[in-house]
């Protein structure tokens, strides 16, 4: 938690849990007092206040299986599966959950990659464009020079 939640997040104000040993361990309660974060268990009769977890959890089993051809290495792609995800739209919102919880889109890797290449195709136009510009400088200097030679012979 206080790698993946704290470190990226920020101390959170409260949490709640389902009760499950392993989140009400001495050492979570330990952390929890550290941080000054309050803890809270869901209560276990009733099991609807998982159901935004549940449902949650669901949809990144599904992306899993879509995902995995080996079974055996789920874990492998735990980390795309949530990226999938929190950078996925909700209907209910409008928008994806990263962005209503960091503030901003993420750059997820397919597009990272494609932003790269418009980098740079954008770099060689420029490129193209100062070229060609730093030419026709050269050229209205040779003319000018010229029309200053012209104008120098002529006498009255």
């Amino acid at each position: 938690m206080r790698d993946h939640i704290v470190c990226r997040f920020g101390v959170l104000e409260s949490i709640i849990t389902d009760n499950t040993a392993n989140l009400n361990s001495d050492l979570m309660k330990a952390m929890y007092e550290t941080f000054k974060i309050k803890h809270r268990n869901s209560t276990t009769y009733m099991p609807q206040m998982n159901g935004a977890v549940e449902a949650a959890n669901k949809n990144i089993k599904n992306i899993l299986r879509k995902t995995l051809d080996n079974y055996k290495k789920w874990h492998e792609k735990l980390l795309f599966a949530l990226l999938g995800y929190c950078t996925t739209m909700r209907t209910s919102t409008g928008e994806n959950p990263y962005l209503l919880v960091c503030g901003t889109g993420a750059v997820i890797p397919s597009e990272f990659q494609v932003a790269q290449r418009q980098f740079e195709v954008i770099s060689k136009v420029w490129d193209k464009i100062n070229g060609i510009e730093s030419k026709a400088l050269r050229q209205q200097d040779q003319l000018m020079k010229q029309l200053n030679v012209n104008e120098a012979e002529w006498s009255y």
